[in-house]
């Protein structure tokens, strides 16, 4: 009985325990205290209203402001964040946090005069970067270009919220970066931003970026994956082109623009196939049917597969598709496509007049351009280590831009005489090719056309040159040049002084052109401080790119009217030239072709600017004298 008791007492105490925080008052049955077997009715508790206090923390510069409500009972919960506010840095430290940024960094005030960028790593050696979210007591808003480009030795980098922007090339050849966080302030990615940072494993892009540049992850070797937020809207060409570990591309199911299928980027329809993620280890892959267009970039430095299928339903392949596949011995095309063909596992088109793509991990070491091929198109031969000979017939009249960059195992190629141009880094980085010939078809060779050919020793330039682009023969360390005064040059048997490739020295006081010359190239004479005076001779048609920069003790020049071209840059800061005539023959000049030279009028023959004529070609604005006639 006693125990009966004892039981009923606890039982009353719960109860009243459980109605204490204003629910009913607990009822309990009646006992008999005749019979033991009678047990207690135990009810629901009461439902219990809570009642609560809204206590207000307000936002610091390192953490959100909230609200919290909490009841008598103990129950509680938080809601109405608010952001941080912005530290009040003076002398690079936190007035209220004592929060300290990275010092030496230069910053841009931007044309409103309301906002400021960052602009350079001036004067900081920090390996981990922070950036202030104010400058002068006024918000950073954007990284800009190239701000932070090739900084080495960077290891990581702090970006504010009050960021919104990072500009082109912001962090390109950050070779040693690490890590990253952008903000949820941000809404652009600029091109090229993040750019060969090789080391850069993996980056969380917030739902606040709506655009991805191009480019803007390109060569980034080192990242995995990556996820694409709802809010992007616009992805550029080749933006992660080159991500040769990447193995997942994933897009957020919400997003109205793009999709993901088995990790591969596409169009929000499937129909265009941007970005295969080339770190999957596969060796085949089959194109959906859904896809009519192949993005440029898109299987760019995939060096697992083997092959690839095109189905009938493809009409558009970009430029540089399957560039970099050093894998690839076959691309397949299906036989009802009516803009593509294969032939023995290259790609052409329907006509098999151009050459698209050569399948470059074939381990043939030599091959024949069929006789019904017109064009060899950019980028086909790119980056193919095998071939050793490749015949070009006398159909083809066209070479694309880097059709055969870093073949690196080519060591003799014939030009054909219907050729009339070799277009931008043709032969660039061919380390093995001994020797060539250009023949007399061909009228113009453009940038970067053979440079760090390393092996090159000799090469053959007819009259028929008019034009030659920068950089065409940089790196060429084996190349043989003719000798004349104090310069090199290059030509043919007949005329071994058709281009004038640069001074011997820079240390030289004078130099005589030869007659025969008919091209400056770049930077001939660029940083020949010593160089007081130069006569161009009535043979030159072309004054290259930089060709008298920096030539500070130029004090006059004579330019024939022979001439009709002078390059960008070309007098770049000749500060001691006074006077130039430019005759009416120049149809073009480029930009900032006298930028620096503040001491200098200009004689022009032509009574106002020829529509060739560059709109910066005088940025300085500096006097110019119009329908000038020479005595």
């Amino acid at each position: 009985m006693k125990k009966i008791l004892v039981l009923m007492l606890v039982l009353v105490a719960l109860t009243c325990a459980l109605a204490s925080c204003g629910g009913q008052e607990q009822q309990t049955a009646p006992t008999n205290t005749t019979t033991t077997t009678t047990q207690p009715i135990v009810t629901e508790p009461p439902v219990h209203e809570h009642s609560y206090n809204a206590e207000v923390t307000p936002p610091t510069c390192t953490e959100k402001g909230y609200t919290t409500h909490t009841c008598v009972c103990g129950e509680l919960y938080v809601d109405t964040y608010v952001d941080t506010i912005a530290h009040d840095f003076v002398d690079c430290t936190c007035t209220m946090c004592g929060y300290r940024f990275s010092q030496g960094l230069e910053f841009t005030l931007n044309e409103d005069g309301q906002r400021y960028s960052v602009t350079g790593i001036g004067t900081c050696t920090d390996t981990d970067i922070v950036i202030p979210s104010t400058y002068n007591r006024l918000p950073v808003t954007s990284i800009g270009l190239g701000a932070f480009a090739y900084c080495t030795s960077l290891i990581s980098i702090e970006i504010p919220y009050s960021v919104t922007s990072i500009g082109e090339g912001a962090f390109a050849g950050c070779s040693s970066l690490t890590s990253i966080e952008i903000p949820d302030s941000v809404t652009s990615i600029g091109e090229r931003a993040f750019y060969n940072c090789s080391l850069l494993t993996s980056i969380e892009i917030p739902d606040s970026v709506t655009s991805i540049g191009d480019h803007a992850f390109y060569y980034c070797s080192s990242l995995t994956s990556i996820e694409i937020p709802d809010s992007v809207t616009n992805i550029r060409l080749g933006a992660f082109a080159y991500c040769t570990s990447l193995t997942s591309i994933e897009v957020d199911e919400s997003n109205a623009y793009y999709k993901s299928i088995d990790g591969n980027l596409y169009d929000k329809y499937a129909k265009t196939l941007i970005q295969y993620a080339t770190g999957k280890e596969d060796t085949a892959f089959v194109i959906p049917d859904s896809v009519t267009i192949i993005g440029n970039y898109a299987f760019e430095g995939c060096t697992s597969l083997t092959s690839i299928v095109i189905p009938d339903s493809v009409t558009s392949i970009g430029n540089y598709a399957f560039a970099g596949s050093t894998s690839l011995t076959s691309i397949e095309v299906n036989e009802n496509n009516a803009y593509y063909k294969s032939i023995d596992g290259n790609l052409y088109y329907k006509n098999a007049k151009t050459l698209i793509q050569y399948a470059i991990g074939k381990e043939d070491t030599t091959f024949v351009i069929p006789d019904f091929v017109t064009s060899i198109g950019n980028y086909a031969f790119r980056d193919c280590s095998s071939l050793t000979s490749i015949e070009i017939g006398d159909s083809v009249t066209s070479i694309g831009d880097s059709a055969f960059e870093y073949c690196t195992s080519l060591t003799s190629i014939e030009i054909p005489d219907s050729v009339t141009n070799i277009g931008l880094g043709v032969f660039a980085y061919c380390t093995s090719l001994t020797s060539i010939e250009i023949p007399d078809s061909v009228t113009s060779i453009g940038e970067d056309a053979f440079s760090y050919c390393s092996s090159l020793t000799s090469i053959v330039i007819p009259n028929s040159v008019t034009s030659i682009g920068n950089y065409a023969f940089s790196g060429c360390s084996s190349l043989q040049f003719n000798e004349y005064d104090n310069a090199y040059y290059l030509g043919n048997e007949n005329n071994p002084y058709v281009v004038l490739i640069k001074a011997k020295n820079t240390n030289i006081t004078s130099c005589e052109i030869n007659s025969a010359t008919r091209i400056i190239c770049y930077s001939v004479f660029s940083d020949c401080s010593s160089l007081t005076s130069i006569e161009i001779p009535n043979s030159v048609t072309s004054i290259g790119y930089g060709a008298f920069e920096y030539c500070s003790s130029l004090t006059s020049i004579e330019i024939s009217d022979s001439v009709t071209s002078i390059g960008s840059n070309a007098f770049f800061d000749c500060s001691s030239l006074t006077s130039i005539e430019i005759p009416d023959s120049v149809t073009s000049i480029g930009s900032f072709a006298f930028y620096g030279c503040s001491s200098l009028t200009i004689y022009c023959e032509a009574a106002s600017k020829p529509s060739g004529w560059h709109s910066s070609w005088n940025s300085d604005t500096l006097p110019v004298v119009w329908g000038y006639k020479p005595e």
